[in-house]
């Protein structure tokens, strides 16, 4: 008996070390580890930002890749209030023949303007503010002198005197027929601009977006030291062009004819964040029956470049018809101007700024 009471006592410490050393061994394991594979990141597409080529603010893809188009816009005082006017990008006005003036307006993203209007003749001289923006120029009609520059020069232009032209692009607003006379009813629209363009062969696309066609400052901020917070200047007996500073918003607040000038279409009074006065020399056509002018727009001049409630004195140089308008300080650097819409006056007259 004393011999199976000591073989079983071996047995239980027998089986005891085979668990000590079991739970030993499996304590000196080390846990496994999963290895998560590493997922390469999605490459992020930097953000592609468009800026305006004639106002530097930013702009969608669409409007980037839009040419501008130029439209010579009555400006007698029967033909107001004109329609699209606020929609424009930048504004050109100049004197005509009796003391009247017109006003190129020139837009880059026209697609959605409900009208615009009245489009009326050319004159020769416009169509140097228009080609350097590579903007198609569009009239109805036009002077002697313009059409004798349309023959020697190429650029792209659509006449509403023409037929296909004037199916494709105008139509006659029946309200200002009755009112004011069929030669100031001419009116066109943006999609009649963009299906017409199309149908006149006439590209309206560019392949690349437009480099800036002036140089703008990266802050707003004020152009001068010379007060100018009204702004004004008599173009004739018939018209002085005004303006007045509404420090709120930053923005100059046009009126003419004794009124604020407001579009038909939006009803709200046009504004923008410069003015430039261009100062040049205006002469007779000789032997021209209608008393028709010439307005020099190549070589160099004087102006004032006026923004934020202040002013300063610039000079101004354009080579030929294709060459861009520079814009420089009285020291002969190229001038920036500040974002925004531009409104342009050129006249051989004196500017009053209070």
């Amino acid at each position: 008996m004393k011999r199976i009471t000591a073989l079983l006592l071996a047995v239980v410490m027998l089986f005891a070390l085979v668990a000590c050393k079991e739970e030993s061994d499996t304590s000196l394991e080390q846990p496994v580890e999963t290895v998560v594979p590493e997922v390469p990141e999605e490459p992020v597409e930097p953000e592609i930002k468009y800026y305006s080529p004639l106002t530097g603010e930013e702009i969608d893809e669409n409007t980037a890749y839009t040419r501008p188009v130029a439209l010579t816009i009555n400006n007698l005082k029967k033909a107001t209030p004109q329609s699209g006017m606020t929609n424009a990008d930048m504004y050109f006005e100049i004197p005509a023949e009796g003391g009247i003036n017109r006003i190129l307006t020139v837009f880059q993203d026209y697609d959605g303007v409900k009208e615009i209007g009245t489009v009326r003749s050319a004159r020769a001289y416009f169509v140097d503010w228009a080609v350097p923006l590579d903007a198609v120029f569009i009239h109805y009609g036009g002077s002697p002198s313009f059409y004798t520059l349309k023959k020697q020069k190429r650029f792209d232009e659509c006449d509403g005197i023409n037929g296909t032209v004037e199916n494709a692009l105008f139509w006659r607003d029946a309200e200002r027929k009755k009112k004011a006379g069929t030669e100031h009813s001419v009116m066109t629209s943006g999609e009649k601009l963009t299906n017409g363009l199309k149908s006149l062969g006439i590209h309206s696309t560019v392949d690349t977006p437009y480099e800036p066609f002036f140089l703008f400052n990266d802050e707003f901020v004020a152009s001068g030291d010379i007060p100018a917070n009204k702004v004004s200047l008599k173009f004739s007996y018939y018209i002085t062009s005004e303006f007045e500073y509404n420090e709120a918003t930053g923005l100059y607040f046009r009126s003419q004819y004794g009124q604020p000038h407001k579009d038909k279409t939006t009803n709200a009074q046009l504004s923008v964040s410069n003015i430039v006065y261009l100062k040049t020399s205006i002469s007779a056509i000789s032997g021209d029956d209608a008393g028709r002018i010439d307005v020099k727009t190549t070589g160099s001049g004087s102006g004032y470049y006026i923004s934020k409630g202040t002013a300063q004195e610039i000079k101004w140089s354009k080579k030929d018809l294709s060459s861009p308008l520079k814009l420089y300080d009285i020291n002969g650097n190229e001038l920036a101007i500040n974002k925004g819409k531009t409104w342009f006056m050129i006249n051989n007259t004196n500017i009053v700024m209070e």
